[in-house]
């Protein structure tokens, strides 16, 4: 039975709750979640694509030229579209479901403000090595900032879900998250680093596998030893996707539930 992210859940649910919940929603829309997490993993590699074919591997990003960023916007825009697919497929009750046609053209209209609150999450993620590279501050400042960058993200960690599946504007979900995540910072990481452990344990012994499994059934040529692995790894992360997004569902559900009790006790 497919769950709705709209609707806040009948009772806050404990940790292991949450990862149960969140991977029976993954099981239950994992065969329709698939064709959108394959899109989005592959068009993640487009970049990577794009430099083997120009032999550009080994440049660094800061002497890329404008073809690739350009190869590298299509691609984000392409799986922030796809990621959004899944997250509002994820979400809707079974009898609410679109056809495929349908929720691509529903997501790809908002594919712009899910960019936008994708940039802000991930600057605040990627602020502390860019202010640790600069080497400028003090280290102690450096340490100040990376906390309060890391602390913001945290709270903004929701954003992204929020956005499509409560369908609400870029700033709206920003804001939102922030006020759902307060006083409830470190639930949300203890949740996300317990659902990463099992999930990294999972794809570890998955890769460990066809590592094993290749020489075994006679491959032995190294190209086609790497394309195999390759992909697998495609294979992991259109799985690992709707996984991901599932948990997010589940994160927010328990959330507003937890949100809907305060106010309740508070009046």
């Amino acid at each position: 039975m497919m769950l709705q992210s709209s609707n806040p859940l009948s009772r806050p649910l404990l940790i292991g709750e949450v990862l149960d919940t969140g991977f029976r929603l993954f099981r239950a829309s994992l065969l329709r979640s698939l064709p959108l997490s394959a899109a989005l993993v592959i068009a993640a590699q487009w970049p990577t694509f794009y430099d083997t074919l120009h032999g550009s591997l080994s440049e660094p990003l800061l002497h890329k030229g404008a073809v690739w960023w350009l190869v590298y916007l299509i691609a984000a825009g392409f799986g922030a579209w796809m990621a959004g697919a899944i997250l509002m497929r994820q979400s809707m009750r079974a009898a609410d479901t679109l056809r495929l046609r349908e929720l691509l053209l529903t997501t790809l209209v908002r594919v712009p403000g899910a960019i936008g609150v994708t940039l802000v999450v991930s600057a605040l993620l990627i602020a502390p090595v860019l202010i640790a590279l600069t080497g400028l501050l003090p280290p102690i400042v450096m340490i100040l900032l990376a906390v309060v960058s890391l602390w913001l993200c945290g709270r903004l960690a929701l954003a992204v879900p929020i956005y499509w599946c409560e369908r609400t504007s870029a700033a709206t979900a920003l804001r939102s998250s922030f006020a759902l995540v307060r006083g409830r910072f470190w639930r949300l990481l203890a949740i996300a680093v317990v659902a990463f452990a099992v999930v990294l344990v999972f794809f570890f012994m998955l890769a460990l596998l066809s590592a094993v499994v290749a020489p075994l059934v006679g491959l032995t040529d190294i190209a086609v030893i790497g394309a195999l692995q390759a992909v697998v790894a495609v294979l992991v992360g259109a799985v690992a996707a709707p996984l991901a997004t599932a948990l997010s569902i589940i994160v927010l559900q328990d959330f507003r539930r937890r949100q809907a009790d305060g106010a309740s006790v508070r009046r």
